[in-house]
């Protein structure tokens, strides 16, 4: 007679006497069920991911760059005829050189035009201070 085994071990069945379905039963490895205190007034609010503002912080520092690179002639604007000739690199460093053109064109330029009128003035007044400071001590 041969014997027959039985697939399902029974030894982690629990008989409460109430019928529960297996699914509605908590698992072996879920956490107790606790309630979520409201938290106390003055309580610290958890901290703010910002990322938009990281976002905007990491654009406003690339567009710096990318001026920075065109101004100080690191990156070159290519001629038509040079371009045509050019390697895969110098056109890349053409475009990323326009791009900081552009962009200087548009914020870099008008705030150095803005400040430049009070450094001119700033330099007037400081060439009649001296022609008066002269004239007194003359």
């Amino acid at each position: 007679m041969s014997m027959m085994v039985n697939p399902v071990s029974m030894s982690n069945v629990r008989f409460t006497g109430e019928p529960t379905s297996v699914l509605e039963r908590p698992g072996a490895f879920t956490r107790p069920a606790t309630e979520q205190a409201a938290p106390a007034e003055g309580a610290a609010k958890p901290k703010k991911k910002r990322t938009a503002l990281k976002v905007l912080g990491a654009l406003v520092v690339a567009a710096a760059a990318l001026v920075t690179l065109n101004k100080t002639n690191v990156l070159k604007v290519l001629d038509d005829v040079a371009l045509k000739d050019a390697g895969f690199m110098k056109k890349v460093g053409h475009y990323v050189s326009k791009a900081g053109e552009f962009i200087a064109k548009y914020t870099y330029d008008p705030v150095v035009k803005f400040f430049s009128k009070f450094g001119k003035k700033a330099a007037e007044g400081a060439e009649a201070a001296g022609e008066a400071a002269a004239s007194i001590l003359a």
